[in-house]
């Protein structure tokens, strides 16, 4: 498959409708709250498709499942990680609904 690897600013894609609703999978090392980085992740989206988010478990009380997220985005999934130092932290999977009546239409 191809896979295509952009190592930039989301801030800087967002401008460019190129890259809007084109992807199935959307990284992030969250750096900041969880809600701006969702925000930011979904455009590039097709329907179905998942952004992976790395985060720190309650690093900030904001970012707790199911606080603010955008309409067309649910969390799907939380895989608690350690780094090799031991650190805990998680990675948040989320998925973008279809507006296709529940289809798989965007998938494809």
């Amino acid at each position: 498959e191809k896979v295509e690897v952009l190592q930039c600013r989301a801030e800087t894609l967002t401008i460019d409708p190129t890259y809007t609703g084109r992807y199935q999978y959307a990284v992030f090392r969250a750096v900041g709250k969880l809600e701006t980085c969702l925000e930011l992740g979904a455009p590039f989206l097709r329907a179905g498709g998942k952004i992976v988010i790395k985060k720190e478990p309650e690093a900030d009380p904001q970012d707790k499942p199911g606080s603010g997220y955008p309409s067309d985005i649910q969390l799907i999934e939380e895989i608690p990680i350690k780094n090799r130092s031991g650190v805990l932290s998680k990675l948040m999977i989320f998925q973008k609904r279809s507006t296709w009546n529940n289809s798989d239409e965007g998938d494809k």
